[in-house]
């Protein structure tokens, strides 16, 4: 998309390869209800999905529903996030979810409705599972819908959607070893908008810590 530093050769060859959806699409700026909104084509209060509370999302019409009645494989991978609960839901033939915020390092999965507990960083055992699921044996198309951890801070998120560490883990924004300071003393851009009144927003002029 034209960034100046970051190198993303991978969704680049998808973009190229694929198709690139270039109109804009913005949903409410909160995780669950996103989710919900990406999943339904609903906006949060004809979903029901409004804030990061626990909230019921087994009864939600999602699009996977009907690909897999026209025939397609459809699989989950990664952050569900609408309520803490990762029990497989309707539409998806294979399920891999993380419970609630999910972990970044060694996490604990729902596969199928069985606990694993996983060994590695999210990312990449993600990554694994999509793979395998796409190379099987099958005459059929398939659809995946793939939740990266990676982006998000690691913690855990409460029922009542507060907050709190994860025992034994890094806290923040956690990178992968390999990629540790490899973008170190890059200087993130602004935006033009945010310096051009009377449509400047000054929130995207505040220093946040860490970011």
């Amino acid at each position: 998309a034209g960034h100046p530093f970051i190198d993303t050769p991978n969704m680049d060859r998808i973009a190229r390869e694929g198709a690139r959806f270039t109109n804009a699409f913005a949903t409410t700026p909160l995780c669950s209800p996103s989710r919900a909104s990406f999943l339904t084509g609903r906006y949060p209060h004809s979903n029901g999905i409004t804030d990061n509370t626990a909230r019921p999302s087994h009864n939600l019409r999602v699009f996977p529903l009907e690909l897999q009645r026209a025939g397609y494989r459809t699989g989950f991978f990664g952050k569900w996030h609408m309520g803490n609960d990762d029990s497989p839901r309707p539409g998806f033939d294979h399920w891999v979810a993380m419970p609630g915020q999910g972990e970044a390092i060694d996490p604990s999965l729902n596969v199928d409705g069985e606990r694993v507990h996983a060994k590695g960083y999210t990312t990449d055992l993600l990554t694994d599972y999509v793979e395998r699921f796409m190379d099987a044996p099958s005459d059929r198309s398939f659809l995946v819908y793939l939740a990266h951890k990676a982006i998000h801070p690691n913690v855990i998120q409460r029922d009542d959607g507060s907050l709190v560490p994860i025992p034994g883990q890094p806290g923040g924004f956690v990178a992968a070893e390999r990629h540790r300071g490899r973008y170190l003393g890059r200087k993130m851009p602004r935006r033009a908008s945010a310096f051009k009144p009377p449509l400047g927003k000054p929130a995207l002029l505040r220093q946040i810590d860490n970011l």
